[in-house]
């Protein structure tokens, strides 16, 4: 992670098990331009853990294109 240098962004889902490891590749990339977004109640795959959280893959894809709007539009 510490070799690359184009904008990064790092989906992290907080209804996984795996969240520190968002948090570790955040702190170790080598970009100057690094996202961490979390997507709130979302399992790995980005499907809502229970209906309280919504449609996660609603937010997953909106915070994906605002990302990108932001650099490449």
């Amino acid at each position: 992670l510490a070799s690359i240098s184009v904008p990064v962004l790092i989906l992290q889902m907080t209804g996984h098990y795996f969240v520190v490891h968002g948090e570790l590749f955040y702190r170790h990339a080598g970009s100057s331009d690094v996202t961490l977004q979390y997507i709130h109640g979302a399992d790995h795959y980005g499907w809502p853990i229970n209906d309280a959280y919504g449609d996660t893959q609603v937010v997953l894809v909106e915070a994906i294109d605002r990302w990108t709007a932001r650099r490449y539009v």
